[in-house]
């Protein structure tokens, strides 16, 4: 006989009943609520949000998200997070995915760049939870871009890099004033007194042997300091720079005055090959420095009786200038730091001549600034080849 629950025990249970119920509309509404709350701060939080499934495939994502990267949340439900990384990236989203779906690590905060729809890259810091909701396995991401204070500190690198260039500068400069100023004054200190202490006792020969040494030296110490000056200028940027059209076979012919002298001595013939039609638009003063430093070092290398050329050759795309020797040539080891600040050094010349170190420097510093490029073809015995590459959208 089945027992029967009293009036009393059957009221009980009713008001059980109904408490329950509405224990359980409270939380019902609690989850609703915390559903409403979720929802407002995934779509107004002050971050890109976005949800992937365990293989990274993106499942929704919030306006900022869509608004960083570019893309409408319909296109990124076609995509995956590895779709939209850096390449540079990709191994290492790939092994951090890993670990958090392996459970080696419960959250991440980490540094990434991704690739926008616009294909500009952009940084973001980025945290990660791999969690279970539902019985559902999901990546949940939190991004705050990040571009500008990388792009910041990109530029404070660079600067710390001009720095530090700036600094090696600094030290070449004191390195040779130090050792080529000194040893210039030396002997123009030493030949003078000898001159001084003996004026009396020396024929007119040996003081005019005398006269000549502390000539020499003075004129290498002026050509250092002129090309010291220069180039530094050039650092600052404080030289002026005006390019204008110029006919290339005046500019070369205008620069055999200057180097006429030393051409003559060692009886070095320099022929000019350049059609009088060629015309560069560039800045007059700094490609005759060019030409020059290249012509004078040349000279300095090249025999007694040799020959050196200057000639212009005219590409679809560049006019080639270029300064040949049958001279001494340059070594393997010199060709690789010949236009190297802080590594290229001064050789003597075939009649024991100086250098300054820094005549090619500045011919590369210059022709640079015209967005043209200076090369070197060598070989020991002989002879060498400057080449000066001009981009034609220049000299129009």
């Amino acid at each position: 006989m089945t027992d029967r629950l009293t009036y009393n025990e059957l009221l009980i249970e009713n008001e059980n009943l109904i408490k329950q119920l509405s224990e359980k509309d409270d939380l019902i509404c609690s989850l609703k609520e915390s559903e409403e709350r979720y929802r407002t701060i995934f779509h107004v939080a002050n971050a890109a949000i976005a949800v992937t499934d365990h293989t990274g495939k993106f499942i929704k994502c919030n306006e900022l998200w869509v608004k960083t990267f570019g893309y409408s949340e319909e296109e990124l439900k076609s995509l995956s997070n590895i779709d939209i990384t850096h390449a540079d990236d990709i191994e290492l989203t790939r092994a951090y995915s890993a670990d958090l779906a392996n459970g080696k690590i419960k959250t991440l905060r980490i540094e990434k760049r991704y690739i926008a729809k616009s294909k500009s890259i952009v940084w973001v810091d980025l945290s990660i939870t791999f969690m279970k909701i539902n019985d559902i396995l999901n990546f949940y991401g939190v991004a705050v871009d990040i571009t500008d204070k990388k792009n910041t500190e990109f530029k404070i690198q660079q600067q710390n890099i001009e720095l530090q260039k700036l600094i090696g500068t600094k030290d070449q400069f004191i390195s040779i004033l130090a050792h080529d100023l000194r040893n210039s004054f030396n002997t123009i200190i030493g030949f003078s007194d000898l001159i001084k202490l003996n004026l009396h006792y020396y024929s007119l020969t040996e003081i005019l042997s005398y006269v000549d040494v502390i000539n020499e030296t003075s004129v290498n110490t002026y050509h250092l300091l002129e090309n010291l000056l220069t180039w530094a200028a050039s650092q600052q940027e404080i030289i002026s720079f005006h390019p204008l059209p110029h006919p290339l076979s005046l500019l070369a012919t205008s620069c055999l005055s200057f180097v006429k002298n030393n051409a003559d001595f060692k009886n070095i013939r320099i022929h000019i090959d350049i059609d009088e039609h060629i015309v560069v638009t560039v800045d007059g003063e700094m490609m005759k420095m060019v030409l020059r430093n290249l012509l004078s070092n040349a000279i300095k290398f090249t025999n007694f009786s040799g020959e050196i050329n200057l000639s212009a050759k005219v590409h679809a795309s560049t006019v080639e200038i270029i300064v040949s020797d049958n001279g001494i040539g340059i070594n393997k080891e010199t060709l690789k730091t010949i236009f190297k600040i802080g590594e290229t050094k001064s050789n003597r010349g075939t009649n024991d001549e100086k250098g300054t170190g820094f005549g090619l420097l500045l011919c590369k510093e210059f022709v640079e600034k015209h967005g043209g490029e200076i090369c070197v073809e060598s070989e020991l015995g002989k002879g060498s080849r400057f080449i000066v590459s001009l981009p034609l959208e220049e000299n129009c």
